[in-house]
């Protein structure tokens, strides 16, 4: 290990900055452990409505029922310990409720931004992750993770390192909107592309006729037109599935 760099205490961080100062997420963090009543109008935060790795809120249609609910605060660190390995972390934006299955970081002593993008690090999540319990639904506990230990460098590094990121994943969050747009255009177009060829064929000079069917429209004039129980065979045998055999559903 460098002279510059110190042991940060767990093996999947490694060395940080000999300067840094390292603290066990109990002693660096207090959780909100408030309850309120719920009722039609208030803003409810369910693990649905985080974006995966993302940070970012995702309306969704789903109600919810009246009843007493976590409270969260603006600028709380939420972080979703049912599969954690989905990545559900988010700095709320609103006064409001949330679902048990957040740990609600109310207080963090240096710069919250800094807290979130430690808790959505790659390091962190997988530590969290190994500590699961349950096959269908995987769990982190508190117990486990508050003995986790944070790097804690100086309030004003905290900061720059936040907008640093914030800038970088700004911009990598911008390439990847372009990209996701430009792949359903593609995906459109192979829809189109294979509609096109399957009904009107390769030959754009043929001479057209009518189909007799609304969603296809005009086809080859040379084409025939079969009803698909006439056309195709259904196979309707079973066998017995074993270990090393293929399933498709």
């Amino acid at each position: 290990m460098p002279d510059n760099t110190k042991s940060s205490g767990n093996d999947r961080i490694g060395g940080i900055p000999a300067e840094w100062d390292v603290k066990k997420l109990r002693y660096a963090t207090t959780l909100r452990s408030e309850s309120g009543y719920f009722s039609d109008g208030d803003i409810y935060i369910g693990l649905e409505n985080i974006e995966s790795s993302a940070g970012k809120y995702i309306q969704t249609e789903t109600e919810y029922s009246e009843g007493l609910y976590d409270i969260v605060r603006k600028g709380d660190v939420l972080f979703g310990k049912l599969r954690p390995y989905l990545e559900k972390v988010y700095i709320s934006a609103i006064d409001g409720f949330c679902t048990e299955e957040f740990l609600n970081f109310k207080e963090f002593e240096g710069n919250k931004r800094y807290l979130y993008y430690f808790l959505l690090s790659h390091s962190f999540i997988e530590t969290v992750n190994a500590s699961t319990y349950g096959a269908k639904m995987p769990r982190a506990e508190w117990e486990f993770i508050k003995n986790l230990k944070i790097p804690n460098p100086p309030l004003a590094e905290q900061q720059s390192i936040a907008a640093f990121l914030d800038a970088q994943c700004g911009h990598i969050d911008g390439i990847i909107a372009e990209m996701e747009q430009q792949i359903e255009v593609l995906k459109q177009y192979k829809t189109s592309l294979i509609t096109e060829t399957v009904t009107k064929g390769l030959d754009k000079s043929v001479s057209m006729k009518d189909s007799g069917i609304d969603w296809i429209g005009k086809i080859p004039a040379h084409w025939g037109v079969k009803k698909m129980r006439y056309a195709t065979t259904l196979r309707s045998q079973s066998g017995f599935f074993s270990d090393g055999d293929i399933y498709r559903t």
